[in-house]
């Protein structure tokens, strides 16, 4: 047999069935545990927060307002790529203003071959033929040659300079852009 509780409510005064007495006390055991369970939640988050304002308080340092100033400058990715493209245009426009200056190439080569054989050139005739290509029975003989390579050495040096006498202008408009 059920025991039955009659509820009646304050607010709109209409009575109801309520529950059985087993119901309740599990309502009652739900409600305590979810009560256990905020205040359990709640001392976590308490002892969390606390945690965290005691470490950022040992983490802050006292700096002043040009150290401040300093580390902003140094850290900021904006403002270093911002200097680093001044030194560019800075650089550019130096180089620009070289176009009026001579340029100025060069290059040396040597060689020198110790254990060559020397070189000979047998002595020959070849055929004259005459402005229509007609052997004309004449030959003209080579004597050929000899070429001593014991010590060969070969020098070559080069010197090449421009100067800009007139270039229309490009110059001139080259500087121009540069310092915009």
């Amino acid at each position: 047999m059920m025991n039955k509780i009659f509820l009646c409510t304050a607010q709109d005064g209409v009575g109801r069935f309520g529950y059985d007495m087993r119901d309740r006390l599990f309502r009652k055991k739900v409600n305590k545990t979810l009560s256990d369970l905020n205040i359990t939640i709640m001392k976590h988050y308490i002892i969390t927060l606390s945690l965290l304002i005691g470490i950022g308080v040992n983490a802050q340092q006292k700096i002043s307002l040009n150290n401040s100033r300093q580390m902003a400058l140094e850290y900021n990715k904006t403002l270093k790529s911002a200097k680093l493209k001044y030194y560019e245009a800075e650089a550019q426009r130096k180089e620009a203003r070289t176009a009026y200056l001579p340029h100025i190439d060069g290059t040396a080569s040597a060689m020198y071959m110790p254990d060559m054989d020397n070189i000979t050139i047998p002595g020959m005739n070849f055929p004259v033929v005459d402005a229509g290509g007609v052997h004309t029975g004449n030959t003209v003989g080579f004597p050929g040659m000899s070429l001593e390579t014991e010590k060969m050495q070969y020098y070559n040096a080069e010197v090449a300079m421009q100067i800009p006498v007139y270039m229309g202008g490009e110059i001139r408009y080259a500087n121009q852009m540069a310092d915009k």
